[in-house]
């Protein structure tokens, strides 16, 4: 007879749990837009950006006033002081006169002074005193103007 071979029982294995490993996956990160708010600033009295309650000089009117009556402080201060820096004020012409009165030609350097003068001396004693200048001036000052020939 033939060997029959016998079977013999299976160990059966207890199988263990496996642990399942969590697997994370990383995923690329789009960069975050910022966007950036404009900020507003506000006035001391805290009214906004158009503030038109007169607070803070913030009229425009109010503003022009103001900068109206500084130009003209310094615009009059300009006018006082102008004579101190003036070498010949009030529009006099440096004439010098000799020790009896008369004019000195040699001293005078405007030409249409010069005119003038010839033409002041009027009780022609060939000396021009302060008063015949005075009268000169006076009447070259008040001529009236030609009249145009046609």
């Amino acid at each position: 007879m033939a060997k029959k071979a016998i079977k013999k029982p299976a160990k059966k294995t207890v199988a263990k749990p496996v642990a399942k490993k969590t697997v994370t996956k990383r995923t690329a990160r789009k960069p975050v837009k910022t966007v950036a708010t404009p900020v507003v600033e506000k006035t001391a009295c805290a009214c906004g950006e158009h503030c038109h309650c007169c607070c803070c000089r913030g009229h425009r009117f109010l503003r022009l006033g103001i900068k109206v009556i500084l130009i003209c402080v310094v615009f009059m201060c300009g006018m006082a002081v102008a004579p101190l820096f003036m070498h010949n004020g009030n529009g006099h012409h440096p004439m010098k006169f000799d020790d009896n009165g008369c004019v000195i030609l040699e001293s005078v350097t405007c030409p249409k002074m010069l005119e003038v003068i010839a033409t002041a001396d009027e009780d022609a004693n060939g000396c021009v005193t302060h008063q015949e200048i005075r009268a000169a001036k006076h009447k070259m000052h008040h001529a009236e103007p030609a009249a145009d020939a046609e």
